[in-house]
């Protein structure tokens, strides 16, 4: 019994390298976004929209991510719009395999729009800093394309500042969901 445990464990060991995927020196994706925007004075607007990202690896446990989205909602009369465009590191703790866990922490900026307004209409947008920062799974399918299991960020901006009125900061979640095509190998 001993020898078979033995045996088992060795093959094993010498499995684990089997495991491990060549890490693909550019990936870009696309997908579903969900965005429960944290609207000041009011309930938490349930967001759909897009999203789309661009990953450079620089090795194999760290790459630099451009991540784009885009929300919509019509609420309270008026059609509202939310993008972000943020830029960051994203980090694979076990490196690309199989399944790819990440964590990035993002920094850039974020829109919001207010428009369609009942009656006389309105047409209102701000740009401002954003930062975030969160995780997600992919599920390698093949050597060049993946999917996106789940995507889960938390984004913090800083609309409808009034002065001295102290509107305070909308923490913001996020959750998405795509596909992956991947380029080259390092």
């Amino acid at each position: 019994m001993r020898k078979l445990f033995g045996m088992f464990a060795l093959l094993a060991i010498f499995s684990i390298p089997t495991l491990a995927q060549e890490t693909p020196v550019f990936e870009a994706g696309g997908g579903y976004q969900y965005r429960s925007f944290d609207m000041p004075g009011g309930p938490r607007l349930n967001m759909n929209g897009w999203q789309v990202s661009g990953d450079a690896n620089i090795t194999r446990w760290l790459g630099i991510t451009a991540d784009f989205d885009g929300t919509y909602k019509t609420f309270g009369g008026g059609d509202h719009t939310v993008y972000s465009y943020m830029i960051g590191p994203q980090i694979y703790p076990v490196g690309h395999h199989m399944i790819t866990p990440y964590v990035n922490v993002l920094f850039g900026g974020a829109h919001f729009g207010l428009s369609n307004c009942g009656g006389g209409g309105c047409n209102d947008s701000e740009n401002k800093f954003a930062w975030g920062g969160g995780g997600g799974v992919d599920l390698t399918v093949s050597k060049h394309f993946a999917i996106r299991l789940a995507q889960i960020e938390y984004e913090r901006t800083r609309f409808f500042d009034a002065g001295s009125e102290g509107i305070p900061f909308q923490d913001n979640f996020k959750i998405g969901v795509g596909v992956l095509i991947r380029l080259g190998n390092r």
